[in-house]
């Protein structure tokens, strides 16, 4: 069973769960989510350490396979589950969407965690 870590507070572990839910994985029955981060701890474990050095959520294990970065488990996900074809497979519409994760990551997101209090 594939496992998430990390807290539905996240708002990065927020768009892995939104991309389970659209491809129809369930919590449970396809995916486990354990809580990782802030108050959880877990993730400066020594364990949490060597899937993810950064020690941030979240983190992906798949069978033999770990990730972190959400945009990167997002893609993974896609490519590995989408068997219903709900993504579309063409270069533009792939690339829309790549071209939406970046500038998410690289624009948006830093204009925003920039404002963020920091957690004590």
């Amino acid at each position: 069973m594939m496992r998430l870590w990390g807290r539905k507070s996240s708002i990065n572990v927020q768009k892995v769960l939104w991309c389970l839910a659209e491809l129809g994985l369930k919590k449970g029955k396809d995916f486990e989510r354990i809580d990782a981060g802030l108050h959880f701890g877990i993730n400066n474990t020594p364990e949490f350490l060597k899937m993810n050095p950064n020690g941030f959520v979240p983190t992906l294990e798949d069978g033999g396979l770990i990730l972190w970065e959400s945009n990167t488990i997002m893609r993974y996900l896609v490519s590995q589950y989408d068997k219903n074809g709900r993504f579309p497979k063409s270069i533009a519409a792939q690339y829309g969407s790549e071209k939406m994760m970046d500038w998410q990551l690289a624009t948006l997101w830093a204009s925003i965690a920039y404002c963020l209090p920091r957690p004590d």
